[in-house]
């Protein structure tokens, strides 16, 4: 029976899940300064319900590279799903297909990027800039092939971060310990689940059939595989360009949060730039997405699509990313829970939840339209009601 909340599924999923595999999921990093405040921002933002004029059927539909969503929500791209369940990140592009959404498939997927592909013709790749650019650019030839529709690279990971929970919990580095180990025994369907099916990501990523000769690069680099994951990834403004000119299709960067950043990614080539902190699991201390997101938007204009990545909860949520200039959201975590609560079918019921509650907030807001939403809309907490300068605001977003 599908749950009323996130929150109800965050908890489902903490009961499903060993300790270890559900603070990988949870966690960010260090102290979670960040982490929190992607929640916080959201919290310190309130919402202007306006006397309804158009009272027409909700239209929650948006698009991305001229690509049609039925809603503005996509699917994040989330490494190692297949230890959350086997069918990882095909349970979310089959998701995503079903509901017409765009999912971004993981660069560290545990299946391969054709299997991935027939499952949803619709799907955009991550690409980490692995290695050396003829290794990687053979990996852009064959998501190419596969016919992927839009590919993102993520350049917010320079090297590892430390997070503090898989740290204590013997998860980086690998090592098994008494918790972790009885906390494996006392979760018998999630063990059976890794072991039958062995769709582990270092099983089915770090392999030839996903990406090929990387056993030879592991074996000449006289590296383990933890440590190819953790430092064979380097992003430049270079890297950058040279994407650019080998990839035909619409091209998304993920990971910006400097205004500047955006507008040069823009100048070389992105039509889409992801608003991310890397769901406060990389610089801790770093802003919160909907903290910079005006920024971002005024730096870029109408020359690039907008998606903020990180904290989103709540239908309002993606209300408040809509009314300040993003074209949808991304969500990581949520759907995630949705797969550890329920399996595959739980990605669907996240998806339907948040699209409940987006229609509710719409229907109470006064705004039957997420492409008409802008700043009129909305007002910081504690902030005293200012209706001349809101007057400026939405004449300038509806501009």
């Amino acid at each position: 029976m599908p749950l009323i909340n996130l929150s109800g599924y965050r908890a489902a999923a903490r009961r499903a899940l060993p300790r270890a595999v559900f603070d990988y999921v949870d966690g960010g990093a260090e102290d979670e300064v960040t982490l929190r405040a992607n929640r916080a921002s959201f919290a310190a933002l309130r919402l202007i319900p306006r006397i309804q004029e158009d009272n027409r059927a909700l239209d929650l539909r948006t698009g991305i590279s001229g690509q049609e969503m039925a809603l503005p929500i996509m699917l994040s791209p989330t490494g190692n799903s297949g230890l959350i369940h086997y069918q990882g990140d095909l349970a979310g592009a089959r998701a995503a297909a079903k509901r017409k959404l765009i999912m971004v498939v993981s660069g560290a997927s545990n299946y391969t990027v054709e299997e991935i592909a027939e499952a949803n013709p619709g799907a955009w790749y991550q690409l980490y800039p692995w290695v050396s650019r003829d290794f990687y650019g053979a990996l852009i030839k064959r998501v190419a092939a596969a016919g992927y529709r839009g590919l993102v690279v993520t350049v917010d990971v320079p090297g590892p971060p430390k997070r503090e929970r898989d740290i204590a919990n013997g998860f980086t580095p690998p090592r098994l310990t008494r918790r972790n180990a009885w906390d494996i025994a006392t979760h018998p369907r999630w063990t059976a689940d890794v072991v039958l099916h062995r769709r582990v990501v270092l099983r089915a990523f770090l392999a030839d059939d996903n990406l090929p000769g990387i056993s030879s690069f592991i074996r000449e680099a006289k590296r383990t595989a933890g440590e190819v994951t953790r430092t064979a990834v380097r992003a430049t403004w270079d890297e950058l360009a040279w994407i650019r000119e080998q990839w035909n299709g619409p091209l998304g960067v993920k990971g910006i949060l400097a205004p500047e950043d955006a507008r040069r990614a823009v100048d070389l080539g992105a039509d889409v730039i992801y608003v991310s902190n890397h769901g406060g699991r990389q610089l801790d201390s770093a802003p919160a997405g909907i903290e910079v997101l005006p920024a971002v938007v005024e730096a870029v204009g109408d020359d690039a699509a907008i998606v903020l990545d990180g904290g989103i909860r709540r239908g309002t949520d993606i209300v408040k990313a809509l009314c300040l200039g993003a074209r949808a959201v991304s969500i990581g975590r949520p759907w995630l829970y949705g797969l550890a609560a329920s399996g595959p079918a739980g990605v669907e019921e996240v998806i339907d939840l948040l699209q409940r509650e987006l229609s509710i907030a719409l229907n109470l807001l006064g705004q039957p339209s997420v492409r008409r939403l802008d700043r009129s809309y909305l007002m910081p907490a504690g902030v005293e009601f200012d209706a001349s300068a809101r007057q400026v605001q939405s004449r300038k977003a509806m501009a």
